[in-house]
């Protein structure tokens, strides 16, 4: 009997038609949108090219795909099969020049942006991609020529850049978020926010001198604003400007004295200094603000830890990965039990700590850590 069923099954199968090609482009997108799989995307795309090869929308996507997976020979082909297609796609030209600048392709980039800018003198991304190609040269002055087309084609557009920035940080693709604040500083010079936006990027990205520029222009434009100076501070402190960081510390609470993040930043400073005393006494002084601040909370056990005081770094290692468990509060209580002679509960926690980071740094702080608990729990056996 169950023959008959197989055979019934395989006729059925067989009367549903294959997928087209426009089918598989939207299943591609669903794939990429929704389960952010670019692999399964990009061999949807692939499968919708074998149908028809002519399919422009799934061929500039699988080269958009190819180009962010720095599989670049390939998304080169795909913008020439598409460029042979049809020469006069001036988007498509714009891509190929910006795979190309990116490539360090400056002769094949410029030709690109100046067919782009041939087919439609009015296509704002190019000007501004070519500006940021020639700044990058030192050729200040067509930069400049190409950023003032840029604010005459673009104007009011600078907040929609700044928006995107804001989304790529959320994805985690920092570089393209920097670009974005740059284009919206370029379309309009005096935009804080951007600034502020850029300056954490730099930041975060290990670039402390490029963030306090940015934070510099900031406060240049609003010299009362307290946050503007913590940020200046945190970019002086990463920098090693101690001095000039407990400064900008200092005006930041000057303009506000309920900034948390000023007291733990003076906490950090003199806890750099190894002046335990005033550093315990401004991380009480933010943890008065906020007893549940985990930043707060791990900045105190910091000190204490630093100085010698291992049960009461423990107490608040545990307490702030209590509020909120974070690699960094695993961490350092990983490193309190290893002072305290317990690399078995070091070990634990810090497992917990190496699944849960990201930074690359981090991780192989931890992993050193991680290798020394282990290295003594082999010696106490």
């Amino acid at each position: 009997m169950w023959r008959y069923w197989w055979f019934g099954f395989l006729f059925l199968a067989s009367c549903r038609s294959a997928p087209t090609a426009d089918e598989l482009y939207q299943h591609a997108v669903h794939t990429l949108t929704s389960e952010r799989n670019p692999e399964a995307a990009l061999d949807l795309l692939s499968d919708a090219l074998r149908i028809n090869s002519d399919h422009r929308e799934a061929r500039r996507l699988r080269a958009g795909l190819y180009r962010m997976l720095e599989r670049s020979k390939k998304a080169l082909e795909d913008y020439g099969e598409l460029l042979r297609q049809d020469p006069t796609d001036a988007p498509i030209h714009l891509d190929r020049a910006r795979l190309h600048a990116e490539l360090g392709l400056t002769e094949p980039a410029e030709a690109d942006f100046a067919a782009a800018l041939r087919l439609d003198p009015y296509l704002l991304e190019a000007y501004l991609h070519r500006g940021l190609l020639y700044r990058s040269l030192g050729r200040s002055a067509e930069a400049d020529r190409d950023f003032s087309e840029a604010r005459r084609l673009g104007a009011g557009m600078a907040e929609a850049y700044y928006n995107e920035a804001g989304k790529a940080l959320s994805l985690g693709r920092r570089e393209d978020a920097l670009r974005d604040f740059t284009f919206a500083l370029e379309l309009q010079p005096r935009f804080g926010p951007a600034y502020i936006g850029r300056g954490r990027v730099h930041l975060e990205s290990g670039r402390p001198a490029d963030a306090i520029r940015d934070f510099d222009e900031a406060i240049r434009l609003d010299p009362d604003r307290a946050e503007l100076y913590l940020h200046r501070a945190n970019g002086r402190l990463a920098a090693g400007q101690h001095d000039e960081a407990r400064a900008d510390f200092q005006a930041a609470l000057s303009r506000d004295g309920r900034l948390i993040g000023a007291r733990i930043g003076l906490s950090r400073v003199h806890r750099l200094r190894l002046e335990f005393e005033i550093a315990e006494r401004e991380s009480c002084q933010a943890l008065k603000l906020d007893p549940d601040h985990g930043d707060g909370l791990l900045e105190r056990a910091r000190v204490y830890y630093d100085w010698g005081l291992y049960g009461n770094a423990e107490r608040d290692a545990r307490h702030a990965v209590r509020i909120r468990s974070t690699p960094e509060g695993l961490h350092l209580l990983g490193q309190v039990f290893l002072a305290q002679g317990e690399p078995l509960r070091a070990i634990s926690v810090l497992q917990q700590a190496l699944t849960q980071a990201k930074q690359s740094t981090l991780r192989l702080e931890i992993e050193s850590d991680l290798a020394r608990a282990r290295n003594e729990r082999e010696i106490d056996r």
